[in-house]
């Protein structure tokens, strides 16, 4: 009976070794994808900021053409408005 018990046991702490040994490869393989991830979060982070920059560089090209624009609108609005006069 007491080795039966004593097999049990055992058997029951080398089930619980390799379960121990499983997870530390689990933790291994979390912290290396880890690593990765760090990585390709850097990159995403300067990505969102580059873009940023575009995105106002953008804004202001579009205001100084929508300036442009308005100024010679004035213009031929002007030249209308002279030549609905004259007649």
């Amino acid at each position: 009976m007491t080795d039966a018990v004593d097999n049990a046991m055992f058997e029951i702490l080398k089930r619980i070794q390799t379960d121990v040994s499983g997870v530390k490869t689990d933790v291994a393989d979390i912290k290396s994808r880890m690593i990765s991830l760090e990585g390709r979060v850097d990159k995403l982070e300067a990505l969102v900021r580059r873009q940023g920059r575009d995105s106002a560089a953008m804004l202001v090209m579009m205001r100084g053409t929508v300036g442009i624009y308005d100024e010679r609108m004035k213009v031929i609005e002007e030249d209308v408005r002279l030549l609905m006069e004259q007649e």
